[in-house]
């Protein structure tokens, strides 16, 4: 675009040049605005190049359609090729560019060649470097020439390059290589000198006849032709470079200057020697034929930096020119000033800067070539060589291309009148003038172009299609020849041409433009023409000689087994060919041979040797033997290998598998019988019959005589020290139990949670260590040093090997050792007795429920070892000659042999005797235990079971029997499951997984390091199950079915249970069910404490929970709602108040609407209300308590309704004033009555046979017990410290019985109203705390009523005074019951609230056992402090009289709760009771 712009632009430049020359300045102002804007619009192309493919509208009218050129192809150095179009590089000025459209156009319109016009370059040594394959040719730095030779250029010709040779001489220098040829001149020359106008020209010749064109006529001696030109002064000074600038001031150039013409006047000669041109203004040089008259000076203006200043100043100081020589500032400069002045042009040819000014050349003497070698350049310049380059591979590619332009010719009248036209109609591009040359001058151009269908060796003649023919009359090019094609050389009547014809079978040409084929080489063939390569022969054939075909197949023997083989090789002995083509031999199957080479087939060993067989590729008959896993045997031939036995081949009898032994039945028949031994270690790999050193009998089950059980399987020799062990045992056990029991005779309320937590640790510790001795009956090979560290704990798991028992009875005897491990409790059954006579006859008599605790600690613990002793005679495996024997005892076969027999009924008996009379035991006591804790005989009893519930908390008394079922099962899985190894880890992991979860559950240890202790060991039993289960020694095949049968009824359970957890959501959503069994509606002050009572007597011994309303406060709201959809029965406690209770009356309506049952409780001082007391009760209420119950739909026609049907009720009488059997045998009725399911045994308590009377507490309970409420709430405090403490406790009701438990620890007193008026209590009391009876009890009080009031002063004063004005009670005890009252209500009362919820109580209640429990443990300490606390009863009269003169003097006894002495609270007590 900036080309064809700027083209247009000359025309106007043309018009203004002859219109406005006389206004100068004004033209020169327009010229210099026109030329900057055109010089401007190709800027881009100075920087980039740009690239044009040859498409579109076609110059000739017979030219080739564009879709139909083809790109030239070029061959790479590594065999590949490429397909690119012709690269046509414009050189950048008009002569050259009109010389590349010539040659594309040729190219694509005629040759058919895809072109590429490359524009962008202005000047020769560009194009060269392009040529030459540099990326970057018009970066002025950096040409982007490659560091190798590239393997193609994309830029393949370019026309008219001046200065060329010396150009490609300086790119082969810098990069040693070259991609460019050249192909000689385009036919004209280039020339560079100087020029006349015209219009001068014509002027001097009409004027004077003076030849302007020739050098003399400028002679200032014979002529004045500076009348036809300007003066240098009329040449603006802004348009030249000053003179520093330009050649003017080259040195070189200078000095050579002065060289050759001596014209010293011309030149400045500095002090160094330096030589510079002398310039007038700055910007002329001034020749000396006008130096003396700047006048007379002809102006020339040159570009550049100076272009041909060198010759021109030589030429003008030698033939006396009258001339001065300045140098354009810019290319328009250059241009402008000749056009705007009559001067001398310097320019070249062929161009059409100036051609439209019909500029003549100024000719000069011929040029002499010595003389310019010499720097002397006063004759003409000689006229340059503009040649034709192209790439070196363009031959190749394109022969008609290369040969078209090698061809090329032009004249340079040709050139010169289309430089002229170019000039003169600049509003037409090249493309178009050349177009129209090429059309009306075809005769000229087409002698250049070749014969199309003239091939060169290589290549071959193509129709229009590209096709390759055998003759000229369809083709109508050349093309290279392909692979598999040869060019062969053609002639006819136009000439010597080439065709490509196809190889022959047997021949091949792998590369294209080739003369001849070649014959396939041995190995390979060509079964059809125009092969490029021959195949090679297939595996399984072969042929050796050339040119073939085809490749005969292998006959049976032979093979080829890789592809292109000569020859086919013979099978080697002990393979075989079977089929003709083969590829590869054989061996030999198993069981037969081949003994030579080139065999078809192999020889059956069968028809050596019956049954044998061979190695794979056996190569002789002596090879045919047993197979490894086969034996021989002399009938039969080769059998199968025996399960345990190890047959490594051939005919030798078999060896003993590790871990197997065999009994040779018959040596001669080799028939064998084989054992499963007890581990690898007693029975090594060998010979039959192999046992390990010192053992013997069947499966080397036992030691030898006079041996025992040793390391590594082994048996070693007896010797006198080895009874040591059984000895050593038999003496310290009998030490331990008198340890134990002398432990065991500290009272257990005087154990510190730390010491219990001590006992409950080692107790885990003993039953993860039997755990791991069950996992020893696993099949698993355990690991160094795990099975070491199992085998020294296996002593806890009555393992009497470490006993060394053989050397005690010479024998090792499977019965004997069983029996001892019986034997073993009554031994420890018999010491513990033998302790016990000897301690009572030492009188240091031991309790007898620390013995039985004792006991039943020891078989607790060792319940595993127990367990799993007596179930290991049932424990039998398959062996492999289908035979059952004891997996700890193999050489005893089961239900045959007498030993196993005689095992077998002791294991019954033990069975019986241990595991199934422990576990039933501890179930019994764990049943009983509910009703025991709530009686005071009952704790007695259960201290002799502190080893079952005395680990636990009173809620989770019944972890004990779960622990213990726990551990048997991990005793009896190994026995169990003995024959199923796969299924024994997964169920000792699922039994180990469902202990850890119940015991994260429940949490039931009774301190918080035995549960994390148990929480960790548990744990850790898991991870090594997990841990140990791939070392499991089981049969794959099998545990694989068993196992997925069992995972896939897991997997389908787990779809069940989904599937019915949801349908059963899904069925509540609609049927809710009955969440409480019980509704207790009651008045809180009349009975709130009997309906405590009531619901801990119920928990845990009926199926359903009890509804009370104090343990669901948030819930009030919701009252109505429990009773009538959660509630299966409502239980009215009819205390006198109950129906006058507003809440009362509307759940008695509730459920009296919804038909719930109700069952009436008839309580002390009720009286069935009669029709107009039913009437009267609702008017009792408040307008607020109506408008409450209507605001839940009840008015108070429902509630004289549901009274009205609550009294015609059966009703159930509870007499509150009876001990706690008989209340339980009334609750136990009422449950009757709901309907609802109890624990079997529950209401049948009976008064104990224990004696009460001679039995003393260690907790005394009293309180107002002639109210029933303070009693129910003496009895709660009973069961909850029994529970608690697991200590005796009992509620004393009278002086009476308070004298026969003086000798109690503890004394609590529950303070509620009406206490100090209580004539029992105040008679218990002094009974209590009388000194005659011995060392009182502690005392601990218990605030459990908010209604009680502390007494003012005068209250002690009145009763010391006048005592309780009652028999034995009157003034004479009045002092006594002043200091007995004064001494209580001085110690700090912790609070009891049994109306309060169950949570808040339990919280109390641990307060108050903490308190009892540090006083039962240090009671005897406070003794000798008891005399220095001044609210302690005073031991003899005087300390009561001193009370008594106290309250006379009017002192105030100090108040309740405000002094306490140090040893009574400690401070986290005192912290305790803040905050309550």
């Amino acid at each position: 675009l900036g080309f064809r712009l700027g083209t247009c632009l000359d025309a106007p430049i043309l018009w203004l040049s002859t219109s406005l020359r006389q206004y100068f300045p004004l033209f020169l102002f327009i010229f210099h605005l026109t030329m900057s804007v055109k010089s401007m619009l190709p800027t881009c192309l100075v920087l980039s190049t740009v690239v044009v493919v040859s498409e579109g509208t076609s110059c000739l009218p017979d030219a080739i359609a564009a879709d139909q050129r083809k790109n030239l192809t070029f061959g790479l150095s590594d065999g590949s090729q490429i397909d690119l179009p012709l690269g046509v590089w414009y050189i950048g000025w008009t002569s050259g560019d009109m010389m590349c459209e010539m040659l594309n156009i040729v190219a694509s319109e005629v040759l058919g060649v895809q072109t590429k016009s490359i524009r962008g370059g202005s000047s020769s040594l560009q194009a060269a470097y392009a040529l030459n394959g540099c990326e970057t040719p018009l970066d002025a730095v950096d040409k982007g020439c490659p560091s190798t030779e590239p393997p193609y250029t994309e830029v393949h010709a370019s026309l008219e390059l001046w200065s060329y040779h010396s150009y490609q001489l300086l790119i082969e220098q810098e990069n040693s290589w070259s991609k460019a040829e050249a192909l000689g001149g385009v036919g004209y020359k280039g020339k560079e000198l100087l020029f006349v106008l015209s219009q001068n020209r014509e002027a001097a010749l009409y004027d004077a006849g003076l030849a302007l064109e020739f050098y003399r006529s400028y002679n200032t001696s014979w002529n004045s032709p500076w009348n036809y030109y300007l003066s240098t002064t009329q040449v603006p000074h802004s348009l030249l470079m000053p003179c520093d600038q330009t050649r003017v001031y080259d040195p070189s150039h200078s000095a050579n200057y002065l060289k050759v013409t001596g014209d010293a006047e011309g030149v400045e000669i500095a002090s160094d020697g330096t030589v510079n041109g002398k310039c007038t203004n700055g910007t002329w040089w001034v020749a000396p034929g006008c130096r003396d008259d700047h006048s007379h000076c002809i102006p020339v203006v040159t570009g550049g930096t100076g272009w041909g200043l060198d010759m021109m100043m030589q030429q003008a100081a030698t033939y006396n020119m009258p001339v001065a020589f300045a140098t354009a500032a810019s290319w328009g400069d250059y241009l402008a000033v000749p056009r705007a002045n009559s001067t001398l042009l310097y320019w070249w040819t062929p161009d059409a800067a100036f051609a439209d000014l019909t500029p003549m050349e100024v000719t000069f003497p011929l040029h002499d070539p010595l003389a310019y070698a010499a720097g002397d350049k006063r004759t003409a310049m000689e006229p340059s060589q503009l040649e034709k380059v192209v790439s070196k591979d363009l031959a190749a590619a394109s022969p008609l291309v290369y040969e078209f332009i090698q061809n090329m010719n032009v004249p340079e009248g040709i050139i010169n009148d289309l430089v002229k036209q170019a000039a003169s109609e600049q509003h037409r591009t090249n493309e178009e003038l050349i177009c129209e040359w090429m059309k009306g001058n075809q005769n000229v151009w087409r002698a250049w172009v070749p014969e199309k269908t003239k091939c060169v060796a290589g290549q071959g003649l193509v129709d229009l299609q590209g096709a390759f023919v055998s003759n000229r009359s369809t083709a109508v090019d050349c093309e290279w020849c392909a692979a598999g094609r040869a060019s062969l050389e053609y002639e006819d009547v136009t000439g010597p041409t080439f065709t490509c014809e196809m190889c022959p079978e047997g021949q091949n040409q792998e590369s294209p433009g080739q003369r001849t084929c070649e014959d396939c080489k041995p190995g390979r063939f060509s079964p059809v023409k125009g092969n490029a390569q021959c195949a090679e022969c297939e595996a399984g054939s072969a042929t050796g000689l050339p040119g073939q075909i085809e490749c005969p197949l292998c006959t049976p023997g032979y093979i080829a087994s890789m592809p292109g083989q000569l020859i086919c090789s013979p099978c080697a002995a002990g393979t075989v060919a079977s089929k003709e083509g083969s590829t590869g031999c054989a061996f030999c199957d198993r069981g037969s041979f081949q003994n030579s080479t080139g065999a078809a087939a192999c020889i059956d060993c069968n028809d050596i040797v019956l049954g044998s067989s061979s190695q794979r590729g056996s190569t002789d008959s002596a090879e045919c033997a047993c197979s490894e896993n086969f034996f021989m045997r002399p009938s039969e031939g080769c059998t199968e290998c025996l399960v345990g036995l190890v047959c490594p081949g051939g005919n030798e009898p078999p060896l003993q598998q590790e871990g197997f032994w065999s009994d040779i039945v018959n040596e001669a028949e080799r028939t064998y019988s084989v054992y499963k031994c007890r581990n690898v270690f007693e029975c090594k790999t060998g010979p039959l019959g192999s046992c390990a050193e010192g053992r013997g009998g069947t499966a080397c089950n036992n030691c030898l005589d006079n041996h025992y059980p040793s390391d590594n399987g082994e048996c070693s020799q007896c010797g006198g020290a080895n009874v040591i062990p059984f000895v050593g045992l038999a003496v310290l056990l009998p030490l331990g139990v008198v340890a134990f029991a002398l432990l065991l005779r500290m009272d257990a309320s005087k154990q510190q949670l730390s010491t219990l937590t001590i006992g409950m640790t080692a107790g885990q510790l003993m039953t993860a260590i039997q755990a791991l001795g069950a996992m020893q009956q696993l099949r698993i090979s355990y690991p160094e040093p795990l099975k070491s560290i199992m085998g020294i704990m296996s002593i806890f798991t009555l393992d009497l090997d470490l006993l060394q028992l053989p050397c005690l009875f010479s024998q090792d005897s499977p019965v004997t050792k069983f029996a001892l491990k019986l034997l073993a409790y009554p031994f420890f059954l018999a010491t513990l007795f033998a302790v016990y006579f000897g301690m009572k006859a030492l009188r240091r008599p031991l309790d007898v429920d620390n013995l039985f605790n004792l006991n039943g600690m020891i078989l607790f613990v060792m319940f595993i070892s127990l367990t799993l002793a007596v179930l290991l005679p049932f424990q039998c495996q398959w062996n492999p000659n289908q035979t059952l024997s004891m997996a700890t005892n193999p050489g005893l076969v089961c239900l045959d042999s007498p030993d196993h027999i005689a095992l077998l009924v002791l294991a019954v008996i033990g069975t019986l005797v241990y595991p199934l009379a422990i576990l039933s035991w501890a179930i019994w006591a764990t049943l009983q235990f509910r009703a025991r804790a709530n009686s005071a005989d009952g704790v007695a009893l259960l201290r002799r079971y502190r080893f079952l519930f005395g680990r636990y908390k009173p809620d989770r008394y019944y972890f004990g029997v779960f622990f213990l079922f726990r551990n048997g099962c991990v005793a009896a899985i190994p026995i169990l499951l003995v024959r199923m190894p796969a299924l024994q880890t997964m169920a000792i992991g699922i039994v180990l997984l469902v202990g850890f979860c119940f015991q994260c559950r429940l949490w039931p240890w009774r301190t918080l390091s035995a549960n994390l202790s148990d929480l960790f060991i548990g744990f850790l039993l898991l991870l090594l199950i997990i841990g140990v289960s791939p070392m499991l020694d089981v049969d794959k095949d099998s545990a694989g079915r068993l196992l997925g049968g069992l995972l896939t009824f897991i997997v389908i359970s787990v779809l069940i249970c989904s599937i019915g957890a949801l349908g059963f959501a899904v069925y509540r959503r609609f049927v809710p069910a009955n969440v409480f069994g019980m509704f207790l509606c009651h008045h809180k002050a009349g009975a709130g404490a009997l309906a405590r009572q009531m619901k801990m007597s119920l928990k845990g011994k009926m199926s359903s929970p009890v509804f009370l309303d104090s343990d669901q406060l948030e819930d009030l709201d919701l009252i109505f709602d429990t009773v009538r959809s959660r509630t299966s029965n409502l239980v009215i406690l009819l205390s006198p108040e109950v129906l006058t209770r507003m809440w009362c009356a509307g759940e008695i309506v509730t459920a009296h609407r919804n038909k719930i049952p109700i069952v009436p409780v008839v309580l002390d001082g009720y009286h069935a209300p009669d029709e107009d007391r039913i009437q009267a009760i609702p008017k009792s209420w408040t307008e607020e308590q109506i408008s409450t119950l209507l605001s839940f739909d009840i008015t108070t026609d429902m509630v004289e309704d549901a009274y009205r049907y609550v009294v015609s009720l059966p009703t159930i009488v509870m007499k509150r004033q009876e001990d706690l059997d008989q209340k339980e045998i009334m609750i136990s009725d009422i449950v009757t009555a709901c309907k609802l399911s109890k624990m079997a045994g529950f209401g049948n308590s009976k008064k104990s046979s224990v004696g009460n009377a001679k039995r003393v507490p260690e907790v005394v309970i009293s309180g107002a017990v002639m109210d029933v409420e303070a009693l129910a709430a003496c009895e709660i405090c009973q069961q909850l410290l029994q529970q608690e403490l697991q200590v005796e406790a009992e509620v004393v009701r009278t002086a009476t019985r308070g004298a026969e438990v003086t000798s109690a620890r503890v004394f609590l007193v529950l303070l509620s109203k009406g206490l100090l008026e209580d004539l029992a209590f105040a008679k218990l009391l002094l009974t209590m705390l009388d000194p005659a009876e011995g060392d009182p009890p502690e005392i601990v009080t218990v605030s459990a009523d908010t209604n009680f009031q502390f007494p003012a002063g005068d209250f002690y004063t009145k009763l010391e005074r006048e005592g309780l004005n009652a028999p034995e009670l009157g003034p004479e005890e009045g002092p006594r019951l002043s200091a007995a009252y004064r001494s209580l209500l001085s110690i700090l009362a912790l609070p009891f609230s049994p109306l309060g919820s169950e949570g808040l109580i339990e919280k109390q209640i641990s307060e108050v056992c903490r308190r009892a429990s540090k006083l039962l443990q240090t009671k005897s300490s406070r003794k000798s402090m008891r005399g220095s606390n001044s609210f302690k009863t005073s031991t003899n009269s005087a300390s009561i009289l001193q009370t008594s003169a106290e309250k006379e003097d009017g002192s105030q006894p100090a108040p309740p709760f405000v002094e306490v002495a140090a040893t009574e609270l400690n401070e986290e007590e005192l912290v305790v009771a803040e905050d309550f």
